[in-house]
């Protein structure tokens, strides 16, 4: 069964920032799937690829 992506995903593509993709996949899990560990996943993720993808975002500008 095919899920709708995350509204993060579209937010973050609006603003010319793609995220992880196994970021997504972790977004998109069913929430009686997800633990509290993956929200620590999250933060992770988001503090190391964020910054990367805004250098490559404004490279494209």
């Amino acid at each position: 069964m095919a899920t709708a992506d995350h509204k993060m995903d579209s937010y973050f593509s609006r603003s010319c920032i793609h995220l992880w993709e196994k970021l997504l996949e972790r977004l998109n899990e069913h929430y009686l799937h997800q633990t509290a560990r993956r929200s620590c996943a999250y933060t992770q993720v988001m503090g190391s690829d964020l910054s990367k993808n805004l250098e490559s975002c404004n490279q494209d500008i």
